[in-house]
């Protein structure tokens, strides 16, 4: 890294790889998780590189809760989210490995909207200073584990801000379906951020055209207004080992109306998942629920949805019985017009004899 005719003051603390590195769209980036080749494990610290000075930082940041690498990461605010990953390079291509949990950390706990995110980090500060602002060590801010899972454990996806609440998580490598068919991924899980749940699952929400993991994208607004999703290169296809699969050229995007991103996001979501929550009375934690998940749902629920049935199957075999009727007669009017003497005949033969 350098700027102008300045070069790095310092070596990353740490010799990693695999890591994930986001930026704070000003002059810092998060360089968090990774695998140390040197120990031949992943690793789950992190550290701060800054531009301005070239350095990164002293001392580690606050630790993941697990170790990770070939994870998602994104910076929202002043808060961190990590996503799947694995945790032993021997894992790499063992799907059943990897991991499904989703790690967060609020770098600004005290919710001050004067401290910069440098401020938060200590980064400018000579003296005694505690990340977050907080006035003792053990109130610095720490990784929180997320109560919701991601629904397809994958590696080397992507992560990126749709809306103001939304996360999607995209593509990446690992179980195809039920079948245990490993390879590229095209779905999309979509976290949100207000109350940590994946609010649409991977066999609900929109999809990519061709599944791809290790692919490079960005957001941007086109000249229509619409905010669009480009999805560029990658790796594609079936198979055991991710480096094995083919590269792809193709790009695709994804587009949103940019002016009302956030009605729209809440108003697709709402077709196809429903966001009321129930709670378990095991653990006591609320879940997100779908509409097609009766058994998760509370009895009332589940009494209504049965008695909608039964209504819905006797309407139906009423107006079944009555066109069966309708038709019948139809037949013997068509019955008596084609053979009225026959008929007559054989209703009322003694008047027939006479």
């Amino acid at each position: 890294v350098s700027t102008g005719d300045a070069s790095p003051q310092s070596s990353i603390p740490m010799h990693s790889s695999y890591g994930c590195v986001v930026n704070d769209g000003d002059a810092l980036l998060f360089h968090i998780g990774g695998y140390d080749a040197v120990d031949g494990a992943a690793v789950n610290t992190m550290y701060v590189f800054d531009q301005r000075t070239l350095q990164w930082s002293e001392r580690s940041l606050p630790a993941m809760q697990y170790n990770r690498y070939l994870h998602a990461c994104i910076l929202v605010d002043t808060a961190l989210y990590v996503f799947g990953g694995v945790s032993h390079h021997d894992d790499r291509d063992n799907v059943d490995a990897y991991m499904n949990t989703i790690e967060y950390l609020e770098l600004n706990p005290l919710a001050d909207s004067d401290r910069s995110l440098r401020a938060s980090l200590c980064l400018s500060h000579d003296g005694e200073c505690y990340i977050g602002g907080v006035l003792q060590s053990d109130d610095e801010p720490k990784w929180q584990i997320a109560s919701t899972q991601i629904q397809f454990p994958r590696i080397s996806a992507k992560l990126f801000q749709m809306s103001a609440t939304q996360l999607f998580l995209i593509g990446g490598y690992g179980y195809l379906a039920e079948n245990k068919a490993q390879g590229s991924l095209s779905s999309i899980e979509i976290f949100n951020l207000v109350n940590h749940e994946i609010v649409c699952d991977a066999s609900m929400g929109p999809q990519l055209i061709i599944p791809r993991a290790s692919f490079s994208g960005a957001i941007y607004v086109d000249n229509t207004g619409y905010l669009c999703l480009h999805i560029i290169g990658g790796r594609t296809g079936t198979g055991d080992e991710l480096s094995a699969l083919p590269m792809t050229h193709s790009c695709e995007q994804l587009c949103f109306p940019a002016s009302d991103i956030n009605n729209y996001m809440e108003s697709m979501y709402s077709i196809f998942y429903d966001h009321a929550m129930f709670r378990d009375e095991d653990d006591g934690r609320a879940h997100a629920t779908s509409p097609f998940d009766i058994i998760n749902r509370d009895k009332w629920t589940v009494w209504v949805v049965v008695i909608a049935i039964i209504i819905a199957f006797g309407i139906l075999c009423i107006i079944m019985l009555a066109l069966k009727i309708c038709r019948n007669q139809k037949q013997l009017r068509r019955m008596d017009a084609a053979s009225p003497n026959n008929l007559v005949d054989e209703r009322y033969p003694l008047l027939a004899e006479t």
